[in-house]
């Protein structure tokens, strides 16, 4: 995501929070850990420096529990705090904590420099067409029902909107969620 919006969209304004701070290379600045308070540090620097006038885009993602195994070694570095539980079935894919950047791969099938139905491009960089309204735009809910029929790993996607904080999986808009993302475009 971070890709797409600086490389494809020419963001520039971009705050990640990340794991303990520090990012797996120099691919992505990390500015905050991914901790309660950092996040509420974020959301208290956006309050005093946003308008209503600007767009706030905020996207999360995460692996759920068991993604870093407790213990597990990157780069030299042992983590412990950044997983949850162990994934004691073995079924979380491991290929993102090695650098693809080092073996000029794309070892998880990412597409590794832009996100897949946002770019109007799949993985592998074969065009797809996401606007399933016909508008010319693709929706954040354009984007996520396209790449949730698309996923093949054993997961379920969710997706939040709605300001409840309880996300709904399926297509959207549904359940009260995807209203503002069906409104809500990066071009």
């Amino acid at each position: 995501m971070y890709s797409t919006l600086v490389n494809k969209y020419g963001y520039t304004d971009i705050i990640v929070l990340y794991a303990d701070g520090e990012g797996l290379d120099e691919q992505i600045p990390v500015h905050y850990s991914a901790t309660q308070t950092s996040l509420e540090i974020v959301f208290n620097l956006l309050r005093e420096n946003s308008s209503e006038e600007d767009f706030v885009f905020i996207f999360t993602t995460n692996h759920g529990g068991g993604f870093y195994k407790t213990g597990y070694k990157i780069r030299g570095k042992t983590y412990y705090d950044l997983g949850g539980q162990v994934d004691a079935n073995g079924d979380e894919p491991a290929a993102d904590i090695i650098l693809e950047k080092d073996y000029n791969l794309d070892l998880n099938g990412d597409g590794d420099k832009f996100s897949s139905a946002i770019n109007r491009a799949d993985s592998k960089a074969t065009k797809v067409n996401a606007d399933t309204n016909g508008d010319g735009k693709i929706s954040m809910v354009e984007a996520f029902n396209y790449a949730r029929l698309k996923n093949t790993q054993s997961e379920t996607p969710w997706y939040e909107d709605s300001g409840d904080g309880i996300p709904h999986s399926g297509k959207m808009p549904a359940y009260g969620e995807g209203e503002l993302g069906r409104e809500t475009f990066l071009e």
